[in-house]
């Protein structure tokens, strides 16, 4: 594997499983859990090729770095552009301070898709009669996992969660909420929950310059610019 370099994931793909694994002379395909992993040869990356791999297996959201993207592009006709930072954090550089989040229980997680809906940028994937599914698909992650979140006037106004990969996923606040620190309070909370469990390191993904702050001043570091695109 060491001779694979660059990569682009692509979420909830409608075909193939988890066991293939697609090959030719410069790609390879690399499914696992949710997301498909499309590595080059160093030096070898062939844009029409990787389109045509992306498309025979209907894409709907690839990640990659932004030299690998920008050549692949214009090959999506159609496609929505986004620009994300990743943000990386080590235990030692954590800086979060106690707030009034806590970490949810699994009988919580539906208010936590609750809040999500309220999100317009975030509601893809959390519609109501999606939530039986969804409640298994927390319930079920591989450990370590945890959502954490803040409750006001009766309902989760903040929250937030360990995906796969150890990537922090899903902050949000609910806007009537916002400007309270609640996030920062929020991910401080999941983050001592993740380092309780003898975790080193987490990453998330930003895209707004006053959650990249409000990130910074936790303890995270940039690490490498991204972009998504969505069909």
């Amino acid at each position: 594997m060491d001779r694979w370099r660059g990569y682009l994931f692509s979420y909830e793909c409608r075909r193939g499983r988890e066991k293939d694994v697609i090959r030719s002379d410069s790609l390879l395909l690399l499914p696992s859990p949710g997301t498909y992993i499309l590595a080059y040869s160093d030096g070898c990356f062939d844009a029409g090729k990787a389109a045509a791999l992306a498309d025979g297996y209907g894409w709907r959201t690839m990640m990659g770095p932004e030299d690998t993207i920008s050549r692949l592009a214009p090959l999506l006709p159609g496609c929505r552009i986004e620009r994300r930072t990743m943000y990386g954090l080590e235990r030692q550089d954590f800086t979060g301070k106690e707030g009034r989040a806590s970490i949810l229980s699994p009988d919580q997680y539906r208010d936590l898709f609750a809040l999500y809906r309220k999100i317009p940028e975030m509601s893809d994937g959390f519609d109501e009669d999606e939530d039986d599914a969804n409640m298994e698909r927390f319930r079920s992650r591989p450990c370590p996992f945890a959502a954490a979140g803040i409750y006001e006037d009766g309902h989760l106004v903040s929250g937030a969660y360990l995906g796969s990969h150890d990537l922090i996923c899903g902050v949000a606040t609910e806007e009537g909420y916002r400007r309270r620190g609640y996030a920062s309070e929020v991910v401080s909370c999941l983050l001592s929950c993740i380092f309780s469990r003898s975790m080193d390191a987490v990453a998330l993904w930003c895209s707004d310059p006053d959650a990249a702050r409000m990130y910074e001043g936790i303890g995270f570091r940039k690490r490498a610019g991204y972009i998504f695109l969505r069909k």
